[in-house]
């Protein structure tokens, strides 16, 4: 059976292993730093050209052992898991709030502002 339109239309797409786009940039920025850093390092030991293709044959891997790892991390977890915990995480650390409402904190407070509290009722 096929999902409803816009369903499917409102999820990021899956790339490679149940992982989604965000996360795939996730994935990329940390193999290209370690792919920098190998440059940096096997420049210094070898010439030029031979340290740019084995910088890029350390991103090619960092990539797909980075997809690897994220899919079995994600097992069983619902979709866009590990993109919602960076959000938290960032929000809880760098006070950055994050794009989704997560929490419940602010309704029981408002409500007991506006509403009628246990002794009113």
């Amino acid at each position: 059976m096929a999902d409803f339109v816009p369903n499917r239309i409102d999820r990021d797409p899956v790339i490679m292993k149940g992982v989604t786009n965000p996360e795939f940039k996730m994935i990329a920025v940390i193999a290209s730093a370690l792919s920098i850093a190998s440059f940096i390092l096997f420049l210094l030991v070898i010439s030029a050209v031979f340290a740019m293709l084995a910088s890029a044959f350390v991103l090619v891997i960092c990539l797909f052992s980075g997809v690897f790892i994220l899919a079995a991390y994600k097992r069983n977890k619902p979709r866009n898991y590990v993109t919602h915990m960076k959000h938290i995480y960032i929000e809880r650390y760098f006070k950055i709030p994050a794009p989704f409402i997560h929490k419940t904190t602010h309704f029981r407070s408002t409500r007991k502002k506006h509403g009628l509290s246990k002794k009113q009722r």
